[in-house]
């Protein structure tokens, strides 16, 4: 586990997100479209960011969060990676 700015991430490498991914295989981008025990990475573009969505993925039924920046809750189940 790595602490930055007062918030727990769990930092993984390739393969551990693998790992994760091979107990949750269904992968979402989009919260209005989560089912139970999917994972969610937040992507990026020029009109959206998907960290901002974050806690709401996982007040709904998200089994982990991939995210690539700080946000402003703590979860264990939110997965920091350099770029989802």
């Amino acid at each position: 586990m790595l602490i930055i700015s007062s918030t727990l991430f769990l930092t993984y490498a390739i393969q551990q997100l693998y790992s994760v991914f091979l107990q949750f295989p269904s992968i979402q981008t989009d919260t209005r479209e989560l089912k139970k025990d999917d994972l969610f990475f937040a992507l990026k573009g020029p009109n959206f960011n998907g960290n901002k969505f974050a806690k709401q993925a996982l007040e709904g039924s998200a089994a982990y969060v991939i995210i690539d920046e700080e946000v402003d809750f703590t979860d264990e189940r939110l997965i920091k990676v350099e770029d989802s």
